[in-house]
């Protein structure tokens, strides 16, 4: 930042008062939640596609939305610390789509292979022969139809609970084997763990790049921010030299 006024002449009271005022605050966030979005989204498409994550892009994203922030003319510690934050939201929503992209990826090929046309046909003719019980079957009919299909369950309860529901969706249902498959891999996305995933793809460079892209995001600001205050202050300091010069000279006419 320089001094507004030309060839050295004293600052205006005016403009010394407009830079003494607040910084914007929504272009500022704006620009830099979207910048912040763009970089999780880069993030995820490259662990996604390229089926590579690079630690050095989390620095990378930290610079984009310090430096966006600041082309919205961002300063001061309130959006310094907006700046951090939205580094710290990009980089772990990058890393948290591309675990929920690759989680789905997986379970769905694992299914594939697991669940198979003989497999459906299977489960549609034990769903039809579970509706001829009707609709409140004793533990009795249940034991009786669970030996009857050589189920490997013992207790009527965990029958009940964990076949008894997916017996009446394909009564209801009646699904085709995408749809029965897709099922399967929704309810194993529902306890995948986002921790765990963490815990098994750790490695020590990843904190460091992380903690300088919140950093270079934080201290881009923070810095705009004290060459600002610097810049006021100097001219503060101008704008009361020249006008003790200005009083000087009308005191000596």
């Amino acid at each position: 930042m320089t001094n507004p006024e030309k060839d050295g002449d004293p600052i205006s009271q005016d403009a010394l008062i407009a830079l003494q005022e607040p910084p914007p605050l929504g272009k500022p966030l704006l620009l830099g939640g979207l910048t912040a979005f763009a970089g999780a989204a880069v993030w995820a498409l490259l662990v996604v596609y390229a089926h590579y994550e690079l630690g050095l892009l989390a620095w990378g994203i930290g610079g984009a939305i310090g430096a966006a922030m600041l082309y919205g003319k961002a300063r001061g510690n309130l959006l310094a610390v907006c700046a951090g934050a939205l580094a710290l939201l990009s980089i772990g929503t990058g890393k948290h789509m591309a675990f929920r992209t690759l989680a789905r990826e997986g379970l769905t090929k694992r299914q594939t292979l697991q669940q198979t046309a003989e497999g459906l046909d299977a489960w549609r003719t034990l769903s039809a022969s579970w509706a001829k019980l009707g609709n409140a079957p004793t533990d009795g009919q249940i034991l009786d139809f669970v030996k009857e299909h050589q189920l490997d369950i013992t207790e009527v309860k965990e029958f009940r609970a964990n076949v008894v529901p997916e017996l009446q969706w394909f009564l209801d249902t009646k699904p085709t084997l995408e749809q029965w498959r897709s099922r399967a891999v929704d309810s194993m996305m529902e306890h995948a763990s986002f921790v765990e995933y963490l815990k098994e793809d750790f490695h020590p460079a990843d904190i460091l790049f992380a903690f300088l892209g919140i950093a270079t995001a934080f201290g881009m600001v923070s810095k705009a921010t004290m060459m600002h205050r610097m810049v006021v202050a100097q001219l503060q300091i101008e704008a009361r030299r020249a006008s003790r010069q200005a009083k000087d000279g009308d005191a000596a006419e």
